[in-house]
């Protein structure tokens, strides 16, 4: 059976600019494990809910730095809302909550 990962460290960082259609936010997730190396080949999610209820996800690429996943997400005042990671590594998944400080 496969142990279940350790992570160390789940640093998300978010930048913010405005271009003509709105907010862009872009996020930088870093994951490490318990002895601090850069956790590698893991599905990284971030999940909301618009106004509406509606779910919403989107794929975080990697970076090319290692253990580093990124994406630009359009906001609105509609959302996304209620933010989380969903983070899955040799077949084991954990839901980090994203808070209004995550990153600042």
């Amino acid at each position: 059976m496969p142990h279940a990962p350790a992570f160390g460290d789940v640093d998300v960082q978010v930048g913010s600019r405005t271009d003509a259609g709105g907010e862009l936010r872009d996020y930088v997730v870093t994951l490490k494990d318990a002895a601090g190396a850069a956790f590698t080949g893991a599905d990284v999610r971030l999940q909301g809910r618009m106004a509406d209820r509606r779910l919403v996800e989107v794929v975080l690429d990697p970076s090319s730095r290692p253990g580093q996943y990124r994406a630009e997400v359009r906001v609105s005042p509609a959302g996304p809302g209620d933010l989380r990671l969903r983070i899955t590594v040799r077949g084991t998944t954990v839901v980090v909550p994203i808070t209004p400080s995550s990153g600042s």
